[in-house]
């Protein structure tokens, strides 16, 4: 029902409101009141950009510096008009703005080396520095004074602006070294040493190594008439994910907390007299970088003169420490606590083909197939059966299933009693 251009109509249940029925909840709103009524936008402003030097003192010395920014601004208004379902009915505006920049330095020195023609190689030493942060500042007002615009200085009441900030500083050594033997045996080491601010006092820096070997072996037995290229490759690496930022950090919030909904939470700050409660996730006391392993291999092959080519990769990985917000008796004052909680193992295949068809000069025809399989398993989560990892706890990580299998009744019950192969 279109009443001046507008649907007024907001769901089945009300098709006809009145002056005195207009703020009655319908349960939802029609989702054509959603799409003309409603407002919901976000306009970003990004400026990123880089500049880069490169020395060369000695032909088989490189040194490069890059130094990058990036920064972005949204800002974002959520307008629900009056005589919208549930909260809205009176109307409301929620206005928040998100910034984000980062700033990247890269330093890196490489020399290359060749003992004789069949024998030779480089090696990498570098640095890098990165800052992250995060600014949020969004304020709700309520009860709209006229239908539009969707503006706070159009409500009558405001909650108390919500107003964060989070900072994140790395900082990480690095070192590469290659062999190349006879053109066709491909050597590669390294080791990093990374630090972080979110890291546990105790466990500021950690190493991560990795290796890789790979031989292209028709360099060795010749091409073939039906085989073009082929390699074969294995690599193992170890990597690390920093925790989010105040983990470890006991923080304080003048926010609403609790409530079912907007508008139903308990504020600190009463009869005008501010104040500050403390966060319901527990400080860590310890907190290690989260770190996979992972071991794969596979070979890579070229068919008649390249027309085709196929990719075949087996991959194992472990995930240890995983970090997790394990969950605390309300008794201690808490919720939950960051944990290194969780052990969890991947693996799986992944494999392509490619056709080049047709090759001409002016067009040709491609055709690629993929295929991929990952298995997942927890394999451990300390001291509890499952985590919630999801909303309402319908979305859980427990020990002997895949990851992020659902929690629901009898019938879902008993079929994720059966563990992941």
């Amino acid at each position: 029902v279109l009443i001046g251009g507008l649907p007024q109509e907001r769901s089945y249940r009300f098709q006809s409101p009145g002056p005195t029925t207009a703020l009655l909840t319908r349960g939802y709103d029609n989702p054509f009141w959603v799409l003309n009524m409603q407002e919901n936008t976000s306009n970003v402003g990004r400026v990123y950009g880089n500049v880069n030097a490169e020395y060369v003192p000695m032909a088989w010395l490189k040194f490069n510096y890059t130094l990058g920014a990036d920064y972005a601004s949204d800002e974002r208004v959520e307008g629900c008009p009056i005589g919208s379902t549930d909260v809205c009915t009176e109307g409301r505006v929620i206005s928040a703005k998100i910034v984000n920049y980062q700033i990247d330095h890269n330093l890196t020195g490489t020399a290359t080396y060749t003992l004789n023609p069949d024998f030779g190689g480089s090696l990498t030493v570098g640095q890098n520095l990165n800052t992250r942060n995060v600014r949020f500042l969004g304020v709700t007002g309520r009860t709209l004074v006229a239908p539009s615009p969707f503006k706070l200085s159009n409500t009558v009441s405001q909650d108390l602006p919500s107003d964060s900030e989070s900072v994140i500083h790395d900082v990480s050594w690095f070192g590469q070294g290659t062999f190349d033997m006879w053109n066709q045996l491909h050597l590669t080491a390294a080791l990093r040493n990374d630090g972080s601010s979110t890291f546990g006092q105790n466990n500021l820096r950690s190493w991560f190594p990795k290796g890789s070997l790979a031989w292209e072996f028709t360099k060795l037995i010749g091409e073939r008439s039906w085989l073009s290229y082929g390699k074969a490759r294995a690599a193992y690496g170890e990597a690390g994910v920093e925790p989010n930022p105040y983990l470890t950090s006991q923080t304080f919030s003048s926010a609403c907390n609790g409530g079912i909904a907007q508008g139903t939470c308990n504020t600190p700050t009463q009869n005008n007299i501010g104040g500050l409660t403390a966060n319901t996730t527990k400080p860590a006391t310890v907190l290690k970088p989260e770190r996979s392993k992972e071991f794969e291999t596979g070979l890579d092959l070229g068919f008649a003169k390249d027309r085709a080519d196929a990719s075949l990769t087996w991959y194992t990985k472990t995930s240890s420490d995983v970090i997790l917000l394990e969950p605390l008796a309300a008794s201690t004052g808490y919720l939950n606590q960051g944990a290194n909680a969780a052990s969890i193992r991947n693996r799986g295949w992944e494999a392509s083909l490619n056709m080049r068809l047709i090759q001409q000069a002016d067009y040709g025809w491609e055709v690629g197939l993929q295929w991929a399989r990952n298995r997942s398993l927890v394999q451990s989560l300390g001291p509890f059966g499952h985590v919630s990892i999801g909303d309402f706890l319908t979305q859980i990580d427990s020990v002997g299933l895949p990851v992020g299998v659902y929690l629901g009744g009898p019938q879902a019950s008993r079929w994720g009693r059966t563990p992941a192969s």
